[in-house]
């Protein structure tokens, strides 16, 4: 009996995970008994809900009637509870209770997913943060789940607004231009395993003074490059500003 219960709870809870805007895109950082944790968790809430509904629905169709149409003919709860009863599964008196029960699992496990994410999607992202479309959904879920890193939601905002960005690497390389994309999250990974940039100069950081010197002008040459950067390699990330830059230079003393 405990595996009729525990097994719903997780495919439901791990089907709600898939459909949901914002739990899909979190669902690389669960691992192991945390993930199955969550997953009961959300697949409770979800067999709570089928529960109710599946209450409501018994006794709207079992003690109303419309016009002369006995609601009653189409009582699937009714039929499978007197099904329950004539196999032997269970008795008469309890046939009922575990007909709801199946029912609400049947719920739990197919519509209740896909509407959740859905009714997130529409009240969420469309009437509170404005999203129009399906792209824009994408973008306001990924800008949610960002919001815990703050070089992801740099990254990812830099992206959007196109800012000029300077990145300094691991290996003392710097890097001066636009964001052009980011990984989008999957079920193993996140989006911080990887991002492109459109360089507009690029230089090193000098390992004793630790100022930066631009050796590469990628727009002077013309030059329409894209690099793909380990984010795990960036040390540090800022905006770029080319007059505060050329204030900086002017002010360094001349040998």
């Amino acid at each position: 009996m405990g595996l009729v219960l525990i097994i719903p709870l997780l495919v439901s809870g791990f089907l709600v995970y898939h459909h949901h805007p914002v739990h899909f895109y979190k669902l690389h950082r669960h691992e192991g008994q945390y993930l199955y944790i969550q997953c009961a968790r959300l697949g409770l809430y979800s067999l709570i809900i089928s529960f109710l509904i599946c209450t409501i629905l018994y006794h709207l169709l079992t003690y109303y009637r419309i016009g002369d149409f006995d609601l009653e003919k189409i009582n699937l709860f009714s039929w499978t509870a007197k099904h329950l009863a004539n196999i032997g599964i269970v008795k008469k008196e309890e046939s009922t209770t575990y007909a709801l029960f199946i029912w609400a699992i049947i719920l739990s496990l197919w519509p209740i997913p896909h509407i959740w994410g859905i009714l997130t999607r529409i009240f969420f992202f469309k009437l509170r943060l404005g999203a129009k479309n399906a792209t824009q959904t994408k973008v306001a879920a990924m800008a949610q789940i960002f919001k815990d890193s703050p070089l992801d939601d740099f990254l990812f905002k830099s992206a959007i607004n196109k800012d000029t960005v300077m990145l300094h690497m691991d290996d003392r390389k710097v890097y001066v231009g636009f964001i052009t994309t980011m990984g989008e999250p999957n079920e193993t990974q996140g989006a911080d395993q990887e991002i492109a940039i459109k360089p507009v100069m690029s230089g090193y950081r000098d390992k004793d003074t630790l100022t930066v010197t631009f050796t590469t002008q990628y727009r002077e040459v013309g030059a329409d490059v894209t690099l793909i950067l380990r984010q795990e390699e960036i040390i540090s990330a800022t905006k770029f500003d080319s007059s505060v830059y050329e204030k900086f230079q002017a002010s360094k003393p001349r040998n």
